[in-house]
């Protein structure tokens, strides 16, 4: 193996990769401005997918490839943290044991680092998004998953285990029923539900057969009892995780993001009153809660700030 450049924090270029369930990007930084390369299909197989991470960097960077001075990945988890090795991944399963991390140190002769893409979500959000100024960040995201990240002065809390912020598991009842939160509270979670109802109540609703998230919020507000139901089950189990969070890490804000938040009305701003409703603190139910600002930015902007802000410095 190659001897790995030890990393400087003067004119360096460092490169940011997203590494989604279904598709992989790039990044830089220059000016302040983020740079992207195109997309790539994110393959089953870590091998292929590896070859093509290779050219997608070599493509992107031409000229400037001797510049790059580290990489961060923020990727889907579970990921041994210290060894950049990933673990079995829901839509990933030949990536069980892949060690990215010493592939690509090897390949390029840079320090490597692999987040949890939450983790590197969060990190993003607190270095350029909704939490600059903070001290410490909690960072969640609603969307087809649920996931969630913790930073404190800028550095990524894992945990003994690598597990902080993996709150899709926690257990939850759902409609009598032992459940996990992602069956509950995600896009998919609610769109299930509905459909479990209609199939148990038998009653009929103002949606089509092949309904959305989108869709059972509309229906929801329209006053349909079945997406009521689902739509309250899915705040009211939110919202009791973000209780959770602030009784138990004291974060200075939480971050909401993800395709659940992109309006505030849709689930931000009902968790707000159900958190001010329960929260036995009094600054509990005035707490600090935004929505994020990067979106489907913020994993490149962490993968980028994984060797500090300095290092993001380049000509």
């Amino acid at each position: 193996m190659k001897e790995i450049k030890t990393l400087r924090k003067v004119n360096i270029m460092v490169l940011g990769i997203d590494i989604g369930a279904t598709k992989t990007v790039c990044a830089v930084l220059r000016e302040g401005r983020l740079r992207k390369s195109e997309r790539i299909r994110t393959k089953s197989e870590p091998g292929e997918f590896f070859d093509d991470l290779c050219g997608l960097i070599e493509n992107f960077t031409g000229d400037d490839m001797s510049s790059i001075g580290a990489i961060g990945i923020g990727a889907p988890g579970p990921i041994r943290i210290e060894e950049g090795i990933f673990g079995c991944l829901p839509n990933l399963g030949l990536w069980d044991g892949f060690e990215m991390r010493k592939a690509l140190e090897s390949r390029y002769s840079v320090p490597v680092k692999i987040q949890n893409d939450a983790n590197a979500a969060c990190l993003g959000e607190a270095v350029f998004g909704g939490g600059r100024g903070f001290r410490s960040v909690f960072y969640i995201t609603i969307s087809t998953g649920i996931g969630g990240g913790f930073v404190i002065d800028g550095n990524i809390v894992n945990g003994g285990h690598d597990l902080t912020g993996e709150l899709w598991t926690l257990p939850v009842e759902n409609f009598g029923e032992e459940d996990i939160l992602i069956n509950t509270a995600s896009g998919p979670g609610i769109v299930r539900n509905v459909r479990r109802m209609m199939r148990e109540s038998d009653r009929s609703t103002p949606l089509e057969e092949d309904f959305d998230t989108e869709d059972v919020f509309k229906c929801a507000d329209r006053g349909d009892p079945l997406c009521v139901s689902a739509v309250r089950k899915a705040i009211d189990d939110m919202s009791t995780v973000v209780i959770s969070v602030l009784l138990i890490v004291d974060p200075d804000v939480v971050l909401i993001g993800g395709g659940m938040a992109c309006s505030e009305s849709l689930m931000i701003d009902p968790m707000r009153a159900k958190i001010a409703e329960n929260g036995f603190l009094q600054r509990n139910k005035h707490a600090e809660i935004r929505r994020a600002e990067l979106w489907d930015e913020a994993v490149l902007y962490g993968a980028l700030s994984l060797f500090g802000k300095p290092a993001l410095e380049y000509r």
